[in-house]
């Protein structure tokens, strides 16, 4: 033996006193091998690896594990029961306080009434037995045991501790292999179950897992991607070691399965799913991919879950996020809204152009700011060349909502689009009264003012039939539609030169100033009109203008003269503006609103709330 090897023999010796030693037994041990079907034990170990060629004279970092045992069937020879336990028939023989094993004949397993230091042969090895004290969960219990086994070259040094009424409670095993390699495993026990109580006692840490972080994105083929951090105070990550070479110190996860529980509202309309399982990509971070009824979202359903993690405890012990109940899901579209910029003052300029009837020009679209309708809810204004249209985003399903009629205050939207649409998939929407089929047909990267971007291009199925562009970050980039001139239909192409989207100028700055001169506001003078719908229940919008920025004061007064609601009172930018009032906290009758501009100027209007 080189003298290399002779120093790791000591120094790994010197880690094989595995616990205090005692030197007489317990007389009141009775059960040192609980036997039963259904029994189960659950260990956490520490692997230590020495490599001298790679590692030095160092230990390396030690690689966490997790080993379990669990009784689940028995057998009688000769009328006595055995039961298969950590890969053995053994019994317990409770008299005589040994354990046997049944081999080709029965064969002395341990003799738990055996001195500490008295020579010991069975079908664990050669050795002698000692007694033990062992930790188990921060709490030392008097056991016994046997070391067994010779530290040669390529030979195991295993100890064995046994405690009354658990059984196995501790192990130790050091071995050494080719290459000189070392390694040491110590397995702690940290649960037991015992599916008798006559012989044994259950016991088992109550720690409980934590669930944290749940993400839910939508993945590019219109799925949805989940992760989750699942921690248990045994579960360890795989630490990855660069020493000389690589080496992987592999770490435990604790957690046996976990999945996703959800459901879908709409009022009172519920709908359940099937649950889903999350598989672990590491030890402690969980993930799935599934599809997700995005349609439902299109629909107005909101979506609710849970998380539910199960241990590998013996008894399990089940976590939950949240703690209690259900909580709303939210989604991360991720650049998905980026296909169609939503912001105040953006701008798109387009050439419009059919050479065989001699059409080529310029037109707009643009941003000009919000308005809340008489339903209560907040729509961009777009106008498209002078002609006007509301839209509005509703983040937590990905769709742009365009109005489709307004008759009597009643609001009547469409989905224009649904971004969060899968690719290859279509969606529909009833416009003046026609079913209208729009298809996510094509998803590409590309190229667009010398900066490369990711298109996608949506086909519309009837008339008038249409192809649209959207590309991240600028929005519609191209329109070829169908169109009526003197009666007859010609296909029209509109392509992008120019767009301001949030502040930054794509394509032909000159066109942007441009245009935006003539996008400035015109008034000319301080103007209330009258309220919209009137009489109305229980809402209303209230435009004005303002030829030049400054202080507005609009409010609402019953016909005591006793003010009863302030809808603005702030600096306001020149412009023409809207304001919803909604009247439901209100009885029916006559009220004025009245608007004060600069601090000088006032005008007083009627309007009638009906119910």
């Amino acid at each position: 033996m080189s003298k290399k090897w002779s120093v790791f023999g000591l120094y790994l010796l010197s880690f094989l006193v595995p616990l205090n030693i005692y030197s007489q037994p317990n007389q009141l041990d009775t059960c040192y091998m609980p036997l039963a079907v259904g029994n189960k034990w659950v260990y956490f170990e520490d692997n230590m690896v020495y490599h001298p060629i790679y590692f030095g004279n160092t230990f390396d970092v030690p690689n966490k594990g997790l080993s379990i045992i669990e009784i689940t069937k028995s057998k009688v020879v000769n009328n006595k029961t055995y039961y298969f336990f950590n890969n053995s028939w053994v019994r317990y023989d409770k008299e005589e306080k040994k354990a046997y094993t049944l081999i080709s004949n029965e064969v002395l397993y341990m003799d738990f009434k055996a001195t500490s230091g008295q020579t010991y042969s069975g079908s664990l090895g050669e050795g002698q037995t000692r007694l033990y004290e062992v930790d188990i969960l921060g709490e030392n219990y008097p056991g016994t045991g046997v070391e067994v086994g010779t530290l040669l070259y390529h030979g195991i040094l295993t100890n064995y501790a046994f405690v009354n009424n658990y059984g196995l409670a501790y192990q130790k095993i050091a071995g050494v292999g080719p290459n000189s390699v070392g390694v040491i495993t110590n397995s702690h026990l940290i649960g037991f179950y015992s599916a008798d109580s006559t012989l044994g006692i259950s016991f088992q840490d109550s720690a409980h897992a934590i669930i944290s972080n749940p993400k839910f994105k939508l993945s590019a083929q219109g799925k949805i991607d989940f992760y989750v951090e699942i921690d248990h105070k045994y579960s360890i990550e795989t630490i990855h070691n660069y020493n000389g070479s690589l080496h992987i110190a592999q770490g435990v996860s604790f957690i046996n399965t976990a999945y996703i529980d959800y459901f879908c509202y709409k009022g009172n309309d519920t709908i359940s799913f099937p649950q889903i399982l999350l598989s672990d990509s590491t030890e402690t971070k969980f993930k799935t991919n599934f599809e997700f009824p995005l349609e439902l979202l299109a629909k107005g359903y909101k979506f609710k879950y849970k998380i539910v993690a199960k241990d590998k405890s013996p008894v399990p012990i089940y976590s939950y996020y949240p703690k209690s109940g259900y909580t709303e899901m939210e989604i991360d579209f991720g650049k998905t809204f980026a296909f169609y910029p939503f912001e105040n003052n953006n701008l798109w300029i387009y050439r419009k152009k059919n050479d065989a009837i001699g059409i080529n020009e310029l037109v707009k679209l643009s941003i000009d700011g919000d308005t809340v309708l008489s339903n209560g809810l907040k729509y961009k204004i777009f106008n498209f060349n002078g002609e006007k249209s509301f839209e509005r985003l509703d983040s937590a399903a990905g769709i742009v909502y365009s109005v489709s009629n307004i008759n009597n205050g009643e609001i009547d939207e469409v989905p224009k689009w649904i971004l969060t649409l899968p690719l290859h998939s279509t969606f529909y929407s009833n416009n003046i009264k026609m079913q209208d089929s729009i298809t996510y047909s094509n998803n590409i990267n590309s190229m667009l003012f010398g900066i490369e971007t990711n298109e996608r291009t949506y086909t519309k199925g009837k008339y008038p039939q249409a192809i649209f562009k959207l590309n991240v970050n600028i929005g519609l980039t191209y329109l070829y539609m169908l169109e009526k001139f003197d009666g007859i239909p010609f296909f029209i192409d509109y392509k992008i030169e120019a767009a301001k989207i949030n502040g930054v100028v794509f394509g032909d700055s000159t066109l942007i100033i441009q245009f935006e001169d003539e996008l400035k506001p015109t008034v000319e003078a301080f103007s209330l009109s009258q309220n919209y719908p009137n009489p109305f229940n229980p809402n209303t919008t209230i435009q004005y203008s303002i030829p030049e920025s400054g202080n507005v004061e609009l409010k609402v007064f019953d016909v005591l003269g006793r003010e009863v609601k302030t809808l603005i009172n702030g600096n306001v930018e020149a412009g023409n503006h809207s304001v919803n009032f909604n009247a439901s906290n209100l009885s029916s009758g006559v009220y004025f609103y009245s608007i004060k501009y600069a601090g000088k100027n006032t005008i007083t209007k009627k309007m009638l709330l009906t119910k």
